[in-house]
């Protein structure tokens, strides 16, 4: 089963997430309908520009000891 989460925030931030339940999966998108978004470093220098806005996170099962 899929579940949908969808924000609209300040400034034309748009965040979506996509919960795959069956998957153990989150896809999460974050865009701006007023550009491209850049990439910082922790030093806060720019490093260049996002290609691909979606990011899957998948849960890995440690096990019990």
């Amino acid at each position: 089963m899929s579940e949908s989460i969808n924000f609209n925030l300040l400034d034309g931030w748009i965040l979506d997430a996509e919960v795959d339940e069956d998957n153990k999966v989150i896809h999460i998108t974050l865009s701006n309908e007023k550009g491209q978004i850049a990439k910082k470093d922790l030093t806060g220098y720019t490093t260049g520009h996002l290609d691909e806005a979606t990011t899957s996170y998948v849960l890995i099962n440690e096990g019990s000891n």
